[in-house]
Formats: structure tokens, sequence, C-alpha cells
């Protein structure tokens, strides 16, 4: 148990070095139809959507967690936020209709159930002039009912520094 929370706090450190900021997404659920409908024709789905306010492009990481905590992260995770330009992803399936045929629509939770938490990275030492407010985030989810009726619920998803950065 100790190695397990020495090497957890090692890469916390790790990512912390290398990204200066973070965005806590601290739940989603993304099992409806990737069928290009909103709302979906089944199930929950959840956008994750943010946007660069800075000037410049900001390099983001996204990494994936399941409901017992595992990471589930794909191994190309990351892509470039051009600056002053935003962009939505459904953490649990690929749906080039309501995301749009971009690489990051293609970042996809690993989890066998598509259901966890989610973070997201930018800045550090590759930009040193990032800051805390240059992304902003919003995650909503959409339900469609048996009955077909549809029920949408959204939070702003708040930043936070990453050990000092």
């Amino acid at each position: 148990m100790k190695k397990l929370i020495a090497m957890s706090l090692v890469a916390m450190v790790c990512v912390g070095a290398a990204h200066g900021f973070m965005i806590a997404i601290p739940f989603w659920l993304d099992t409806g139809s990737a069928d290009g409908s909103y709302p979906p024709t089944t199930g929950t789905v959840t956008y994750i959507g943010m946007r660069n306010g800075s000037t410049n492009d900001l390099d983001i990481l996204l990494e994936f967690f399941d409901a017992a905590g595992a990471n589930v992260t794909p191994t190309n995770n990351t892509f470039v936020l051009t600056a002053g330009r935003g962009t939505g992803i459904r953490p649990g399936a690929t749906d080039i209709v309501t995301e749009g045929d971009t690489p990051q629509a293609r970042i996809n939770s690993t989890a066998s159930f598509p259901v966890g938490a989610a973070a997201i990275y930018w800045g550090g030492p590759s930009v040193p002039t990032a800051t805390i407010e240059d992304i902003k985030s919003r995650v909503i989810a959409v339900s469609t009912a048996g009955s077909g009726e549809s029920y949408e619920s959204a939070y702003l998803a708040p930043a936070a520094a990453v050990f000092g950065g």
C-alpha cells in the first residue's frame, strides 16, 4: 500500500510539473447513442466543452478515471486548442455529428463502462505566459427518458493551479 501511495504521489508531481493548471470534471456518464441525435435517442450523453480565451495556442492534455478511480486514459490524449477557439468532447463515445470531425473528438475513456471523472490540463513550463483563466469549461449532460422526453443539466467547471504552476 505504501508503494502505491508513493507511486501515486510521484505521478501527481510529474503531471503538476508539466502542466500548470487543471480543470477537474468530478463525474460524467455517457451511455447514450452515438448516432448524431440531440437529444440522444437513448441513454445519457455528456459533453465536456472548453474554450481557450487566451491569445496563445495551448496544448491540452486529457485524463480519464473510471468509477473506481483507475486511470483509463487512452495513449493519444493531447491536442492543441487554438487561441480564441472552443471545442467539445464526449468522454464515452465518438459522435462526429455532435462533436465535429476533430482529433479531440476521438479522445475517449478506455473504461469498460462509460462513467467516471476527467481532468483537463494546460500551461506549465512550455507556456510560461499561460494563466489559470485561459481555459473555461462546462459540462452538459442530456438524458432521454423512455417516453422520449429529454432532461438536461449543466455546470461550469472551475480551474485550479496544480502544484503552484
